[in-house]
Protein backbone atom coordinates (compact mmCIF):
# COMPACT_ATOMS: atom_id res chain seq x y z
CA UNK A 1 0.00 0.00 0.00
CA UNK A 2 1.53 3.36 -0.81
CA UNK A 3 1.74 6.39 1.59
CA UNK A 4 -0.55 8.18 -0.51
CA UNK A 5 -3.46 5.90 0.38
CA UNK A 6 -3.31 7.20 4.14
CA UNK A 7 -5.19 9.65 5.62
CA UNK A 8 -4.05 13.88 5.55
CA UNK A 9 -1.83 14.05 8.43
CA UNK A 10 0.50 11.19 7.54
CA UNK A 11 1.15 12.16 4.11
CA UNK A 12 1.84 15.63 5.37
CA UNK A 13 4.10 14.70 8.09
CA UNK A 14 5.85 12.25 5.63
CA UNK A 15 6.24 15.59 3.18
CA UNK A 16 7.61 17.43 5.95
CA UNK A 17 10.14 14.81 6.96
CA UNK A 18 11.24 14.58 3.79
CA UNK A 19 11.83 18.31 3.51
CA UNK A 20 13.93 18.06 7.06
CA UNK A 21 16.24 15.35 5.91
CA UNK A 22 16.98 17.21 2.80
CA UNK A 23 17.59 20.27 4.68
CA UNK A 24 19.81 18.80 7.72
CA UNK A 25 23.31 20.05 7.96
CA UNK A 26 24.06 19.21 11.73
CA UNK A 27 23.57 16.11 14.01
CA UNK A 28 21.09 17.62 16.03
CA UNK A 29 18.56 17.99 12.75
CA UNK A 30 18.77 14.75 11.27
CA UNK A 31 18.30 13.04 14.95
CA UNK A 32 15.34 14.77 15.01
CA UNK A 33 14.36 13.84 11.27
CA UNK A 34 14.92 10.34 12.38
CA UNK A 35 12.58 10.61 15.44
CA UNK A 36 9.85 11.83 13.25
CA UNK A 37 10.35 8.81 10.62
CA UNK A 38 10.73 6.55 12.83
CA UNK A 39 7.13 7.66 14.36
CA UNK A 40 5.96 7.50 11.22
CA UNK A 41 6.88 4.35 10.29
CA UNK A 42 4.79 2.75 14.07
CA UNK A 43 1.77 4.64 13.28
CA UNK A 44 1.49 3.52 9.72
CA UNK A 45 0.11 0.17 9.11
CA UNK A 46 2.38 -2.45 7.82
CA UNK A 47 5.94 -2.15 6.04
CA UNK A 48 5.80 0.62 3.63
CA UNK A 49 8.60 0.82 1.27
CA UNK A 50 8.59 4.71 0.98
CA UNK A 51 8.93 5.03 4.80
CA UNK A 52 11.86 2.37 4.38
CA UNK A 53 13.59 3.80 2.42
CA UNK A 54 13.37 7.22 3.97
CA UNK A 55 14.33 5.90 7.11
CA UNK A 56 17.51 3.96 5.77
CA UNK A 57 19.02 6.73 4.17
CA UNK A 58 18.06 9.12 6.98
CA UNK A 59 20.34 6.40 9.38
CA UNK A 60 22.86 5.86 7.03
CA UNK A 61 23.10 10.22 7.28
CA UNK A 62 23.22 10.00 10.82
CA UNK A 63 26.10 7.73 10.89
CA UNK A 64 27.37 9.40 8.69
CA UNK A 65 27.43 12.57 11.03
CA UNK A 66 28.37 10.28 13.97
CA UNK A 67 31.43 9.62 12.52
CA UNK A 68 32.48 12.78 11.52
CA UNK A 69 32.00 14.44 14.92
CA UNK A 70 34.14 11.79 16.36
CA UNK A 71 36.82 12.07 13.28
CA UNK A 72 36.40 15.79 14.68
CA UNK A 73 36.67 15.12 18.44
CA UNK A 74 39.93 12.63 18.12
CA UNK A 75 37.78 9.65 18.83
CA UNK A 76 38.02 7.94 15.50
CA UNK A 77 39.21 4.73 14.57
CA UNK A 78 42.88 5.14 13.23
CA UNK A 79 44.04 4.95 10.07
CA UNK A 80 45.25 1.83 8.58
CA UNK A 81 48.83 1.83 8.69
CA UNK A 82 51.43 -0.72 6.89
CA UNK A 83 55.06 -0.07 8.25
CA UNK A 84 58.04 -0.60 6.08
CA UNK A 85 59.72 -3.86 6.90
CA UNK A 86 63.47 -2.86 6.06
CA UNK A 87 65.06 -5.88 8.29
CA UNK A 88 63.47 -7.86 5.62
CA UNK A 89 64.53 -6.21 2.62
CA UNK A 90 67.95 -6.06 3.69
CA UNK A 91 68.03 -9.60 4.47
CA UNK A 92 66.82 -10.46 1.47
CA UNK A 93 69.18 -8.43 -0.55
CA UNK A 94 72.34 -9.53 1.51
CA UNK A 95 75.26 -10.27 0.38
CA UNK A 96 76.09 -13.99 -0.83
CA UNK A 97 79.58 -15.62 -0.70
CA UNK A 98 80.41 -16.49 -4.26
CA UNK A 99 82.28 -19.54 -3.52
CA UNK A 100 79.36 -21.44 -1.71
CA UNK A 101 77.26 -20.73 -4.64
CA UNK A 102 79.96 -21.47 -7.63
CA UNK A 103 80.13 -24.61 -4.95
CA UNK A 104 76.61 -25.65 -5.04
CA UNK A 105 76.18 -24.95 -8.98
CA UNK A 106 79.28 -27.51 -9.52
CA UNK A 107 77.86 -30.32 -7.34
CA UNK A 108 74.69 -30.19 -9.00
CA UNK A 109 75.76 -30.37 -12.05
CA UNK A 110 78.29 -33.11 -11.44
CA UNK A 111 77.91 -36.84 -12.88
CA UNK A 112 76.99 -37.87 -9.87
CA UNK A 113 73.10 -38.28 -10.88
CA UNK A 114 70.85 -39.93 -13.50
CA UNK A 115 68.40 -37.57 -15.26
CA UNK A 116 65.71 -39.24 -13.60
CA UNK A 117 66.90 -38.31 -10.30
CA UNK A 118 68.56 -34.47 -12.07
CA UNK A 119 64.99 -33.15 -12.96
CA UNK A 120 63.26 -33.82 -9.92
CA UNK A 121 65.53 -31.18 -7.25
CA UNK A 122 66.72 -27.46 -8.06
CA UNK A 123 70.63 -27.15 -8.19
CA UNK A 124 70.70 -26.37 -4.05
CA UNK A 125 68.90 -29.46 -3.56
CA UNK A 126 71.38 -31.49 -6.04
CA UNK A 127 74.54 -29.96 -4.19
CA UNK A 128 72.74 -31.21 -0.71
CA UNK A 129 72.49 -35.03 -2.12
CA UNK A 130 75.76 -34.66 -3.60
CA UNK A 131 77.49 -34.36 -0.17
CA UNK A 132 75.30 -37.91 0.63
CA UNK A 133 75.61 -39.85 -2.68
CA UNK A 134 79.43 -39.06 -2.40
CA UNK A 135 79.83 -40.29 1.34
CA UNK A 136 77.43 -43.05 1.05
CA UNK A 137 80.06 -44.00 -2.66
CA UNK A 138 83.54 -43.86 -0.07
CA UNK A 139 81.58 -45.18 3.33
CA UNK A 140 78.52 -47.10 2.50
CA UNK A 141 76.14 -44.47 4.61
CA UNK A 142 76.00 -40.64 5.16
CA UNK A 143 76.15 -39.51 9.24
CA UNK A 144 76.56 -36.20 8.69
CA UNK A 145 74.12 -33.54 10.22
CA UNK A 146 72.32 -30.73 8.43
CA UNK A 147 74.50 -28.24 9.27
CA UNK A 148 77.52 -30.60 7.97
CA UNK A 149 76.02 -31.49 5.18
CA UNK A 150 75.31 -27.23 4.26
CA UNK A 151 78.07 -26.40 4.74
CA UNK A 152 79.91 -28.64 2.28
CA UNK A 153 77.20 -27.84 0.12
CA UNK A 154 77.23 -24.29 0.06
CA UNK A 155 73.74 -24.35 0.98
CA UNK A 156 71.67 -23.32 3.84
CA UNK A 157 69.85 -26.25 6.23
CA UNK A 158 66.68 -25.52 5.29
CA UNK A 159 67.24 -26.61 1.51
CA UNK A 160 68.94 -29.44 2.99
CA UNK A 161 66.04 -30.76 4.65
CA UNK A 162 63.93 -29.96 2.14
CA UNK A 163 66.25 -31.94 0.01
CA UNK A 164 66.25 -35.43 1.62
CA UNK A 165 62.94 -35.00 2.84
CA UNK A 166 61.96 -34.91 -1.25
CA UNK A 167 64.49 -38.02 -1.88
CA UNK A 168 63.09 -40.56 0.73
CA UNK A 169 59.31 -39.20 -0.83
CA UNK A 170 60.39 -40.43 -3.80
CA UNK A 171 62.10 -43.62 -2.72
CA UNK A 172 65.79 -42.96 -3.24
CA UNK A 173 66.91 -42.78 0.17
CA UNK A 174 66.24 -44.35 3.79
CA UNK A 175 67.09 -41.89 7.09
CA UNK A 176 67.77 -43.78 9.53
CA UNK A 177 67.43 -42.05 13.31
CA UNK A 178 69.95 -43.78 15.82
CA UNK A 179 68.89 -43.35 19.14
CA UNK A 180 69.75 -40.91 21.76
CA UNK A 181 73.07 -41.37 23.95
CA UNK A 182 71.61 -39.69 27.51
CA UNK A 183 71.73 -36.01 26.23
CA UNK A 184 73.93 -36.68 23.16
CA UNK A 185 71.80 -36.35 19.96
CA UNK A 186 73.89 -38.23 16.63
CA UNK A 187 73.01 -37.51 13.53
CA UNK A 188 70.59 -39.05 11.48
CA UNK A 189 71.89 -41.82 8.90
CA UNK A 190 71.37 -41.20 5.06
CA UNK A 191 71.41 -44.77 2.65
CA UNK A 192 71.36 -44.95 -0.81
CA UNK A 193 67.77 -47.22 -1.35
CA UNK A 194 67.00 -46.79 -5.02
CA UNK A 195 68.63 -49.13 -7.50
CA UNK A 196 69.09 -46.73 -10.31
CA UNK A 197 70.89 -44.41 -8.37
CA UNK A 198 72.92 -47.32 -6.79
CA UNK A 199 74.19 -48.63 -10.08
CA UNK A 200 74.72 -45.24 -11.51
CA UNK A 201 77.24 -44.21 -8.65
CA UNK A 202 78.92 -48.33 -8.51
CA UNK A 203 79.52 -47.20 -12.91
CA UNK A 204 82.64 -45.68 -14.58
CA UNK A 205 80.06 -42.54 -15.37
CA UNK A 206 80.48 -41.23 -12.20
CA UNK A 207 83.44 -41.44 -10.77
CA UNK A 208 85.42 -38.53 -12.79
CA UNK A 209 84.53 -36.66 -10.01
CA UNK A 210 86.77 -36.39 -6.93
CA UNK A 211 84.42 -35.74 -4.17
CA UNK A 212 84.77 -32.78 -1.76
CA UNK A 213 86.33 -32.99 1.30
CA UNK A 214 85.38 -31.78 5.13
CA UNK A 215 85.47 -28.86 5.95
CA UNK A 216 88.00 -28.09 8.98
CA UNK A 217 85.27 -25.47 10.57
CA UNK A 218 82.71 -28.00 11.37
CA UNK A 219 84.98 -29.66 14.21
CA UNK A 220 83.28 -28.47 17.42
CA UNK A 221 85.39 -27.26 20.16
CA UNK A 222 84.21 -30.70 22.42
CA UNK A 223 85.75 -32.93 19.72
CA UNK A 224 88.98 -31.02 19.86
CA UNK A 225 89.26 -30.69 23.38
CA UNK A 226 88.61 -34.58 23.52
CA UNK A 227 91.38 -35.50 21.03
CA UNK A 228 94.33 -33.16 23.08
CA UNK A 229 93.19 -35.02 25.96
CA UNK A 230 94.01 -38.55 24.36
CA UNK A 231 97.18 -37.39 22.95
CA UNK A 232 98.44 -36.30 26.18
CA UNK A 233 97.14 -39.09 28.43
CA UNK A 234 97.42 -41.54 25.52
CA UNK A 235 93.63 -42.59 25.66
CA UNK A 236 91.37 -43.25 22.80
CA UNK A 237 88.73 -41.28 23.37
CA UNK A 238 85.28 -43.14 22.58
CA UNK A 239 82.74 -42.68 19.93
CA UNK A 240 79.42 -41.48 22.24
CA UNK A 241 81.94 -38.38 23.67
CA UNK A 242 82.37 -37.15 20.68
CA UNK A 243 79.56 -34.62 19.40
CA UNK A 244 78.03 -33.36 15.79
CA UNK A 245 77.67 -29.90 14.85
CA UNK A 246 74.95 -28.85 13.45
Amino acid sequence: MSIRNYDFSIQTAYTRAHELFARATTLEQISAVYKLVTDLCQTAAGEEPDLLDLLDRVWRKQQDFHRREANRQGRGPRPRSFPDRGGRIRTGRGKRDPKRKARARQFARSSLFPKSVRDQFTDGELAALFIIAEDWRKNGVCECSAKEIGDRAGVCTTIVRNAYRRAQELGLILIEQPDMQRTLRLPNRYHIVSVEWKKWLKSSVSKGFSGVKKTPALESIHNIQFNFLGKITGFNVAKPQRRRTG
